[in-house]
Formats: structure tokens, sequence, C-alpha cells
């Protein structure tokens, strides 16, 4: 038998590709070196490294499955995967009933809505076994009707504009720069001296849903089963089990709740209901926390921004002079009794780790995901010859990728600003670094890992609206008490405030100045400049509360 006439085939997602028999000894070599995970120039040129990712059969053979690696061990798929959207979904789901979750009575008021066509209802929660007969369960106890007429369900603001369409040309034009101001109160309700009259109106429309909104805010916990989108290859549709596919399209209809409330509060106060107008705000705060609890990243700075809102509301509710010493102390001690935020450090622990290596996972050892998700769902970039990697490089990313989220994490919990930020700026400058790389699989992970920078900064301005929130309350209530303002904040502790809080940019006390018609409180509210490097785009001034009151 000639040489030449020896040809070997293989089948790369639908392509027959021949090798000639008089490379067999080079490629028995390559093989070899391949099958050990070592292979020394898998990504010398695209070609070899197509031809050792088909010799190499590197997806018949399983990701190690340890703390090195995967991190996680258990629980785990039918074909060796580590399952971390149920890991997750264990995680979050402990302890939540029907009765205690928040999330049931709000789905009940929105409907379709809150969570697409598939709207969520729920009785019990199983623990997630990674199949399909789980998602069937829960979405048969989760699923309600979507008639939008069912009693008490909250009506949208669009549709309740598109049912007062007015029928001449003047009238309709009208019409729509009345709602055109409507839409601006609801951004900044409380910008506006006086009510608008079709914010008010769709308002009243949802009074009996507003106040189940209330009561549903008064419970435990906030748990949606996380359900990933489904994925399309090669014209199937195949059940995803990516954290980074797990829907999130409530985030909207719960941002939505918090602009009615706010608008309800402001609404309130002008019309001098301010036992209605707190009500509203501590409903907000509430919901800023429970929602804290889903285990996401974005549904965490949903929940910081929807707290923001409510104490620069607060502030402002303050400073009208309505609020009488008796209801701003039970409005105090409600507050002290709110439960805490979820844990910055833990979410990057858990859910942002856990989503890329599950990422790289599922890539290395299905190459038919990894391909629709390069070509459909991330397009990354062609130099990196990502769908034709052998399964070592996808171990040395993930080994990467706990390497720099451990110190991500050990540096979130620094307790001084100073010495937090400086560590996370090293690690940034790390990543900056990677993306740069030319190992091909630093430069992937440098391009999929979160800035830490970015998130640090959110917390700490988030932070700084509580503890700013918190001084203005206690200081509203000394000058209740005494009708003058405190010469310190000093003075505050313990009676109004358990502690005095420091400024998390600076870990210093705030700055504070106060006279006879009133005080000023002030937070650094940036990066100090002796961190190093360029002022990053979070970098903001100084915050500033001006409080002058003339109280009833």
């Amino acid at each position: 038998m000639s040489t030449g006439s020896i040809k070997f085939y293989s089948r790369y997602h639908g392509i027959t590709v021949p090798y000639r028999a008089h490379s067999l000894i080079t490629i028995i070599s390559l093989w070899t070196a391949a099958a050990v995970g070592c292979p020394p120039c898998a990504m010398a040129s695209p070609a070899l490294g197509r031809m050792l990712h088909l010799m190499a059969g590197s997806e018949s053979h399983a990701v190690p499955v340890s703390y090195a690696t995967t991190r996680l061990t258990k629980p785990r798929e039918s074909d060796g995967l580590v399952s971390y959207l149920a890991a997750q979904s264990n995680l979050l789901s402990k302890g939540v009933t029907a009765d205690n979750n928040a999330a049931v009575k709000l789905c009940k008021l929105l409907g379709p809505i809150f969570c697409g066509n598939e709207s969520l209802l729920g009785q019990a929660y199983p623990p997630y076994s990674g199949n399909t007969r789980w998602q069937k369960a829960v979405w048969a106890a989760w699923h309600i009707s979507s008639r939008s007429s069912a009693p008490g369900r909250i009506v949208t603001f669009a549709s309740f504009c598109s049912g007062r369409k007015a029928v001449t040309a003047r009238a309709s034009s009208l019409s729509n720069r009345a709602i055109a101001l409507a839409r601006k109160f609801f951004r900044h309700p409380w910008a506006f001296r006086h009510p608008d009259q079709l914010a008010a109106q769709w308002i009243s429309a949802n009074k009996l849903a507003l106040a189940r909104i209330r009561r549903a805010c008064t419970l435990k916990h906030f748990y949606v089963p996380l359900i990933a989108s489904s994925l399309e290859i090669n014209d199937h549709r195949v059940r995803s089990r990516l954290l980074m596919a797990v829907s999130l399209n409530y985030l909207p209809a719960i941002r939505d709740i918090a602009d009615t409330l706010n608008a309800d509060a402001a609404l309130r106060l002008k019309r001098d209901e301010v036992p209605s107008c707190l009500r509203d705000l501590l409903a907000m705060h509430r919901l800023a926390r429970l929602f804290s609890q889903q285990g996401d990243l974005m549904c965490l700075n949903t929940a910081w921004s929807i707290d923001e809102r409510a104490c620069r509301a607060d502030i402002t509710a303050l400073r009208s002079g309505e609020i009488t010493a008796k209801q701003l102390a039970a409005y105090i001690a409600e507050i002290r009794r709110l439960g805490s935020f979820g844990s910055l450090s833990e979410m990057i622990d858990t859910n942002a780790r856990w989503s890329l290596l599950n990422f790289f996972e599922t890539c290395a050892l299905h190459p038919e995901i990894r391909t629709a998700l390069t070509n459909t769902i991330y397009p990354f970039p062609k130099h990196l010859g990502f769908d034709i990697w052998p399964r070592q490089y996808f171990i040395n990313v993930m080994r990467l990728c706990n390497s720099v989220y451990d110190q991500q994490v050990a540096a979130l919990k620094t307790p001084l600003w100073h010495t937090r930020m400086t560590a996370i700026f090293k690690i940034e400058n790390r990543r900056d670094q990677l993306s740069k790389s030319k190992r091909r699989y630093e430069q992937l992970f440098g391009m999929l890992c979160i800035n830490p920078v970015q998130w640090a900064a959110l917390q700490a301005q988030y932070r700084d609206w509580r503890d700013l929130d918190a001084l203005t309350l206690a200081i509203t209530a000394y000058h209740l008490a005494h009708e003058v303002f405190p010469n310190h904040l000093a003075q505050l502790a313990p009676k109004y405030l358990p502690a005095i809080p420091r400024d998390p940019f600076t870990d210093k006390p705030f700055q504070y100045a106060a006279s006879p018609s009133g005080c000023t409180i002030t937070s650094a509210g940036h990066f100090p400049l002796d961190l190093g490097g360029p002022q990053r785009p979070f970098s903001r001034h100084a915050t500033v509360v001006h409080i002058g009151l003339a109280h009833k």
C-alpha cells in the first residue's frame, strides 16, 4: 500500500477533513501530546490547533472537578458537568416558601409583565436537580392567568394613557403634552411643586395594587426560580444550564414598582398625607433589601439604585417641615429594623465566579454549544481561535479565574477604604494586562472578568447615601426635640444613632457645619488622587446635604 493512498477522515461540524498517511508519525506524536493535556504549541497556527482539537478528542475528557478548577464538586449533571445553576438555586431558595416570598405576591399583581409570557406564582420550591422535569414542576407551580382584567392587577402607565386618546387633533396634542408632563413627573416626582393631574389619576387607579405591594414588601424573602434561556443549536432548541443565560426580565417590573411608590409618596406629601408618604418610602427601602437577595449582581445594582432614590426622597421629605416628631420617631424605628443588603463580596464569590466557571466548563465539554455561543451570543474575536481550543486551555482559564476572583473577594472584605481600593486597583491593572496578554486564554478571561473598581465604586456610592440619610433623620429628630441643630455629629449618639457613620470614601467622619438656620453634611464622594492612575469614570464630586427646617 502506497503512502499517499492512506487517508484518515475526521468530521468537524459536518466537514470531512482528510489527513494523509505520510504525516502519520507527526500526527500520532501530536495526538499523544494532546491526549495527556499538554499541547505545547496548540495555537501556533489555526490549522494545527484545529488538527489537535479533532484528534485529541478533548471533549471526551471531563474537566478535573476540584477546588482549583471548578471550585464546586457537586451537584453534578448527567454528563459530568458541575451544575452551577443547581448550586445557585439551592443557595437562594433556602428557607423560601410561598407564604414568605414577596416575589409571589408581586407576580400576582404584575402578571405577564413580571416574567414575560410565563408569569410566576409559587407554592413550593423543590431543590433543583438539573433536569427538565424540575423546570416544568416549578413553572407549573408558578403559572397564573395573564388576564389584565384580574382584580387588583396593577395598571401600567402606558395602558392607562392609551385609554385616554382624544378624538380631535387639537385635543390629541393637548393629551400628548399631558402624557409627556406626567412622564417627567414620574422621573422626578419630588421636583414638582404641584402634583400632576394625569399622574394622580393613574396612581389612584392603582390604589388597591399599591396597598398589596406595601404588604408584599413586609415579607422575609424574595426569590424567583432561576430558569435559563434555551439555546438554538443546529436548528434545535436545547435546554441551557448556563448561569449567564438566566432570565432577568423582571428587572423593569421591579423598577416600575419603585417608581410608582416614589411618585405616590411625593403626591401624598403634597396633600399633607404624611403617614401614607412615609409608608411608601418605607416600602421602597424594604423592596430594595428584598430584591438584593436574588443573588445576581445586576439585581444588587438595581436594589442599590432603588434604595438611593428612597434616601433622596427621605431627605426631601424632611426638608418640607411637614413631618412631626412622633411620625419621625416611628419612621426611624422602622428604618432601624430593616434587614441588610446582599453582600457584594459573596455575590462575586458565587454568582460572578460561578457564571464564568460554568461557561468555561460547558465550552470545554460541548463544542457545539461553544460554536453557538461564539456565533450568536458573544462575538469573540477571531484571532483567539476560541472555537478550536483544546481542553487544557479551558482548564488553565478556570484556574486563572479562581485565582483572580479569590483576590477580588479578599480585597472587597478589607475594612478600610483606602487599603481596599489600593488592592482593587492592583487587581484591575492585572485584568487590563491579561486582556492584552499573548496567551489567548488570558485574553479571554481579561475580556469576561468583571471590573472590580466599578462595583466597589457603586457600593461606596450607595452606602454613602444610606449614611447621609441616617444622619439626616437623626439630625432632624434632634432638632425637633431641642429646636436647635447639634454642634457636632457626636451629639447624636447613642440616643438618635447607635453609632456615627463615617464617610465611606475616606474612612473619616463626615464634614459637618451647623448654624442657627440650618446645617450641612459633606461627603468626599470621589476616589482620592493618591490611589494612583487616572480618575475613573465613577469618580464624582463631593455630596452635600443641606438641612434647613421649619417644622410643625
